[in-house]
């Protein structure tokens, strides 16, 4: 997705880092990349694998859906996979996705995290957003289309949908 979405020297931003080999990733392909991760630990953790790669790189201690340390028209990527709100549990801290309590909840950031990826996007810049879908206590939770409609609402264009068969 870097070399697809992205050229030498543009800036990568990462609104949650909890996996360092984006960042690892982005550097050797002479990319500028830029993370969010919500929880202390977890950054410490990704800032030591990206020392161990000799790989220079910010990362915010903050929430990636608000990105408060990132001017507008800064990034030419953003790209993240996000947690799948209850299914995936993470570390609990204020703002942690994955501690919300309700779907609807969970969707309201997301929509906020859509807002702010259309404003610290560079006019051309593409957001990779890598989900999938879930079922919970019976329902179907269609993820990716709600978040389609999310970011379209904040004034994304939706350029493509890939299919990975896992």
């Amino acid at each position: 997705f870097i070399k697809t979405y992205s050229n030498e020297e543009d800036t990568i931003l990462d609104i949650t880092c909890y996996n360092y080999l984006t960042g690892v990733r982005s550097i050797k392909l002479n990319r500028k990349y830029y993370g969010y991760e919500i929880t202390p630990k977890t950054v410490k953790r990704v800032e030591e694998h990206l020392n161990e790669h000799n790989v220079e790189a910010t990362i915010y201690c903050d929430d990636g859906c608000k990105m408060k340390q990132t001017p507008d028209n800064f990034a030419d990527l953003v790209m993240t996979c996000p947690p799948y709100h209850q299914l995936e549990k993470y570390e609990s801290v204020d703002g942690q996705l994955s501690d919300l309590k309700t779907y609807e909840e969970f969707l309201d950031m997301i929509e906020i995290c859509g807002k702010n990826i259309n404003r610290v996007l560079k006019p051309g810049g593409f957001c990779v957003w890598v989900c999938g879908d879930w079922r919970e206590g019976g329902k179907f939770r269609s993820f990716h289309s709600d978040s389609i409609d999310l970011f379209e609402k904040a004034g994304l264009i939706t350029h493509d949908i890939i299919i990975m068969k896992n």
